[in-house]
């Protein structure tokens, strides 16, 4: 019978430093003497590096970068066919949620190689991530490196530790057989997606033309645009179909990932207004109307949505309207139209006359460019009129200035035979007029003789209420702090004097 013996290695680890990821050792720093790592030594047999017992000469090798290297020497002889030794990194803080890649290059004529982790330097918290049950024996030559390598996770946050374990088994000769390794090193691969940041960008596919693209990005807390601000939020005015990209970064892997947000930008859809003219008479109608390359339309004055409109504007106005089209785009165009006062038309005449006519003149503020009489339906074109009714009626005027606006002015006849006094009183202060009457506040005297006039207002009693000089042939008096009644209007003129009744209601 014969007792096989598995001797182990145990590894003597000096204080350790906490490492954080990418972690790299390229053991720049192993010095000359024997059992000598960077932040870390182990037990192996002191014969003297690069000799064996009678098998001649053992190349060691090369660093695979650098100048350093770490190396292990496997000793077998007699009846121990099997020597295992492990080399430990120093800490490294691992997380969670992260996806890391350890490596290592190897080469060297043991039996087997593996590169593990662990919780702490021994052996039983190890898994192994890789390892190589051929590594190829050469006796005489160390001729080049091999990699181990593997992804792996952690289930908690904390210190973790790699081992390198070197196995070697000659079958009972008495050998030296030396683990050569190089650049040991802890990455986080970013071209995994699980170490990519996840995050979304925000915001329309499509804007109108002249709107702000309201793009804004969630899911990670650290990001940039390549054309903006470094905020949540971005809002780009492109005036062309534009590319907008955003990379954002995982705070915990710091791997970055772009993405990138098109926003089309449509056109306005057409839009037109066409007007009868640019101008209209007060209370007169005009047409509008919108012509464009969408059917929806809106006329913001009115609020009216069909395409066209007849509006009677009271004052000069500006009309607006707008279209919408499929993509909720919207244009407007407006049109100005001006509104043209009508002519005020007066008339110098004294309202009662004789059976025998009297003589009427037309006057306008606009000097219309003809006026036109109507009395006891006949129709007469002339700035004078003369007129003989023999019963009291009703007169009017019409005058056309140079926009075609028309004014009209309407007043009553009265015939008077003129006997004995009322002849004389026909002939005081002809051509006087007072209208309208009755009136809502505002009145006008008129007396078209060039002299001056003296107006006193007075109330029922014959308490003077307003009084007033002038020489103007055309008065305008305000009475809306009166109360509703009746009151009396006297004109002195020329030795002549009238008294008239005016009405407030």
């Amino acid at each position: 019978s014969q007792t096989t013996t598995v001797t182990t290695t145990q590894v003597s680890v000096a204080p350790t430093t906490t490492s954080s990821v990418p972690y790299f050792e390229g053991f720049e720093q192993v010095s000359s003497t024997p059992n000598q790592l960077p932040n870390c030594s182990w037990t192996r047999n002191t014969r003297a590096v690069g000799t064996a017992t009678g098998n001649g000469t053992y190349a060691v090798g090369s660093p695979i970068t650098g100048n350093g290297f770490a190396y292990y020497y496997a000793y077998n002889c007699g009846l121990v066919p099997s020597n295992t030794g492990y080399m430990y990194s120093g800490g490294i803080q691992l997380y969670p949620g992260i996806t890391y890649s350890a490596s290592v290059w190897y080469g060297g004529t043991v039996d087997s190689v593996a590169l593990m982790l662990g919780t702490s330097q021994n052996p039983s918290s190890l898994i192994v991530l890789d390892r190589d049950n051929n590594v190829p024996f050469n006796p005489l030559l160390f001729s080049g490196y091999d990699v181990l390598t593997n992804t792996f996770t952690v289930p908690n946050a904390g210190i973790y530790y790699l081992a390198l374990r070197t196995s070697d088994d000659d079958g009972g000769s008495c050998s030296y057989d030396p683990a050569v390794y190089d650049d040991l090193s802890v990455t986080i691969p970013c071209q995994l997606p699980i170490n990519n940041p996840v995050f979304t960008v925000n915001g329309p596919n499509y804007i109108c033309e002249g709107q702000s693209a309201n793009l804004s990005v969630s899911g990670v807390t650290s990001y940039s645009w390549d054309s903006g601000p470094s905020n949540t939020s971005y809002s780009p005015s492109p005036t062309v179909t534009t590319t907008y990209s955003v990379t954002g970064t995982n705070s915990l892997t710091g791997c970055s990932l772009t993405l990138a947000k098109q926003v089309e930008v449509k056109s306005l859809p057409s839009l037109s207004v066409n007007a009868q003219n640019d101008s209209v008479c007060s209370g007169s109608n005009i047409l509008l109307i919108a012509n464009g390359s969408a059917n929806t339309y809106t006329w913001i004055n009115t609020g009216t949505t069909a395409a066209s409109i007849s509006a009677t504007p009271s004052a000069s106005t500006i009309y607006t309207v707008s279209n919408t089209d499929a993509f909720g785009c919207v244009n407007s165009a407006t049109q100005s139209v001006i509104v043209i006062p009508l002519p005020i038309i007066t008339v110098a005449g004294n309202r009662t006359i004789c059976l025998t006519g009297g003589t009427f003149t037309a006057n306008s503020t606009s000097d219309p460019l003809n006026y036109q009489w109507s009395l006891n339906s006949f129709v007469i074109q002339s700035t004078t009129v003369n007129v003989n009714p023999q019963q009291n009626t009703t007169a009017s005027v019409t005058g056309i200035d140079a926009n075609g606006c028309i004014g009209t002015y309407t007043f009553a006849l009265i015939v008077s035979p003129c006997t004995g006094i009322e002849s004389i009183l026909s002939n005081r202060l002809r051509n006087l007029l007072v209208y309208p009457n009755p009136t809502s506040g505002e009145f006008i005297i008129e007396l078209q003789n060039g002299l001056s006039k003296t107006f006193e207002l007075m109330d029922v009693t014959g308490r003077v209420l307003l009084s007033t000089n002038t020489i103007d042939d055309l008065v305008h008096l305000n009475i809306n702090d009166l109360s509703n009644g009746i009151y009396q209007i006297k004109i002195k003129s020329n030795n002549a004097v009238e008294i008239l009744k005016v009405i407030k209601q």
